[in-house]
């Protein structure tokens, strides 16, 4: 069960879409990644027929296996049902993997021959660095990503110069919470067998980030080569050895950074049936620094129940460093229980201030102090229970009713007070799937230092407790509709201040080329005077986000996505033609451009990629 799962799905279009279900399912799937298989349907009066085909070469197997066990599901959009061969309880996500049933092949699966694919990509950039510069740098690059399979089960990633440019533009947000925000890996070489590097820790406690690798801030740092060996060893155990080598590079200030290498080592043991016990070993050293190094050694035990009604993980982390920092430690528990009416959770965080995961993610344990331009580590603990309970009433209009307790609460070393965050809150859910709901939010947060909220260093916030409170109400319509909307309003108490957040998200399809949508994000804030007599602050954050998205064909895809981001100072347009001549190989061309708040120039690019998966 700890295996990821291949998920492929087909529109009565014929539309392909694939995806990932890891840990067992039960939590979404991952539809950053892809493979090659092949489908098609016929649409008539009355329903449609659909047929795939899924080459034994795309999935990784057990050799010798006379039985697998698989799950088919039917999403009905018209009468908002998902619809399975083999039932799947109602607190359950259909992808969770504890309720599948049993394929029985006619003549075992044999191993297939040397498969290999090449996929090598040619790409040439034209960049204009502002809007006064006449000057256009021109720059071509190639490279190669091969993908070889050991064994069925088994698989064997080798790039070299690897083209880790997004074609997709990462979504923005506004900032109001004083630390970094996480940003979901895209690029293609780092996808497959993802969970089984990046599910160790939690969301906020990551002991390997791929997005460490190759970039720095928001500029891409060549990489000369990466391997990367992942997959089953017999029916239990799983495996994951990664390297990767970058070069040095001169930022315009000058500045250079040094070329590093990545090693991450994971393995998983499947126990007690469904659950698995991981450890992941992850270093970076510069290259020819060999005793400037950061390493991280870590530990989790992942539970899950064999009726899927119980979840958990408990991991311990240790970092080493050449600084020879002490308690350089992170940990945690989670306990997670649902059935069809109940369900709750449990969450437990230790983290030293020690901790240092330099390939990782661990934003709460920084602190900036503005007025001394200095940077500090603190460490914390955090305790986060929730209680979910869904009453089913008879009726045609709702399906339930959700009323819930969730809390986050944070304390500092010596278990003084430090953030929390209270919200008792209550949605109702209805049978065309629209809800409505809304929550009280009580918050409190303590800065230790002068610090910047806003991105406005004219709006700082003296140290001290400020405890405030809120009211947010939301509704989100049907959205089998072909026009679909969502917003939210929040009122109430921002430090010392009050604020206004209105949040909208509108879509429209025209079935089945066009998708139209538009996010927006408004804030107004109002602050008390700095000096006495003056007028109080008022500040707006905005942000904006229409795209179109328009597919000529099936293999033919075209998408514009605008974003204005007011906190940013930017605005960035991202323009993508997508041609799929056969299946994996993809023709790109990537118009981008920003510009500040007045419009004045930035930077703009115009890129053509060709990509081409070749197999044996």
């Amino acid at each position: 069960m700890t295996n990821p799962m291949d998920l492929p799905s087909l529109n009565p279009y014929g539309v392909q879409c694939e995806g990932l279900i890891q840990n067992g399912g039960g939590f979404g799937i991952s539809t950053d990644w892809d493979n090659k298989w092949f489908a098609e349907s016929k649409r008539f009066d009355g329903g449609y027929s659909l047929e795939m085909a899924i080459p034994f070469k795309s999935i990784r197997f057990n050799v010798g296996d006379s039985f697998w066990r698989v799950n088919f599901s039917r999403n009905d959009l018209i009468c908002n049902e998902n619809s399975c061969w083999i039932p799947v309880p109602r607190n359950l996500n259909v992808s969770s993997l504890v309720n599948t049933g049993v394929m029985v092949f006619d003549s075992i699966p044999k191993k297939q021959k040397f498969n290999a694919a090449i996929i090598p990509y040619v790409i040439t950039t034209v960049k204009q660095e502002d809007s006064k510069s006449q000057k256009f740098i021109v720059n071509p690059n190639a490279g190669v990503d091969a993908k070889l399979v050991l064994t069925p089960s088994l698989n064997l990633d080798v790039t070299s110069n690897p083209d880790f440019a997004q074609v997709e533009v990462d979504r923005q947000v506004i900032n109001l919470s004083r630390f970094s925000l996480f940003f979901p890996e895209r690029r293609q070489f780092f996808l497959e067998n993802s969970d089984l590097f990046a599910s160790f820790g939690f969301r906020q406690i990551r002991p390997f980030f791929s997005r460490r690798i190759g970039l720095e801030n928001g500029v891409n740092i060549p990489i000369i080569y990466g391997t990367r060996l992942s997959g089953k060893l017999g029916q239990n155990w799983r495996v994951g050895l990664m390297n990767i080598q970058t070069s040095d590079y001169r930022f315009n200030d000058s500045s250079i950074s040094e070329g590093q290498n990545f090693t991450v080592a994971a393995f998983q043991k499947q126990v007690f049936g469904s659950s698995n016990i991981a450890a992941i070993l992850v270093n970076k050293v510069e290259l020819f620094k060999p005793k400037s190094f950061n390493r991280v050694a870590g530990l989790d035990y992942n539970l899950q129940s064999k009726n899927g009604k119980w979840r958990g993980k408990a991991f311990w982390h240790q970092s080493f460093s050449n600084e020879g920092t002490k308690n350089d430690f992170a940990n945690a528990t989670w306990l997670f229980y649902t059935d069809k009416k109940f369900n709750a959770m449990w969450n437990h965080e230790y983290v030293n201030k020690g901790y240092n995961a330099q390939t990782g993610f661990v934003p709460r344990i920084h602190y900036y102090d503005m007025r001394k331009n200095e940077s500090y580590k603190l460490s914390y603990y955090r305790f986060e229970p929730e209680i979910n309970y869904k009453i089913f009433p008879k009726s045609k209009l709702i399906n339930n009713i959700n009323p819930s307790l969730y809390a986050d609460v944070y304390r500092n070393e010596d278990f003084s007070e430090n953030d929390a965050f209270v919200s008792p809150s209550l949605v109702v859910n209805f049978q065309n799937s629209a809800n409505v709901g809304g929550s009280y939010n009580w918050f409190q947060t303590k800065l230790l230092y002068y610090t910047d909220v806003l991105g406005n260093a004219n709006d700082t916030f003296n140290p001290g407790v400020y405890q405030y409170s809120g009211l947010n109400i939301f509704y989100q319509s049907n959205r089998r509709k072909t026009f679909a909307y969502y917003c939210s309003i929040f009122s109430g108490g921002f430090y010392d201040g009050q604020r206004s957040t209105l949040k909208t998200e509108i879509s429209y399809r025209w079935q089945p080329r066009l998708i139209l949508g538009l996010i927006s994000t408004i804030d107004y804030i109002t602050l008390p005077a700095v000096n006495s007599g003056d007028e109080k602050r008022e500040r707006t954050l905005q942000l904006y986000a229409p795209s179109i998205e328009y597919s000529f064909t099936k293999k033919l895809f075209v998408s514009t996505y605008i974003q204005y981001n007011s906190q940013a100072d930017n605005i960035n347009i991202n323009a993508r033609l997508q041609y799929r001549f056969r299946p994996m190989s993809d023709l790109f061309i990537v118009y981008s451009d920003n510009y500040d708040n007045s419009w004045l120039g930035k930077n703009r690019a115009i890129t053509a990629k060709l990509l081409i998966w070749l197999n044996t």
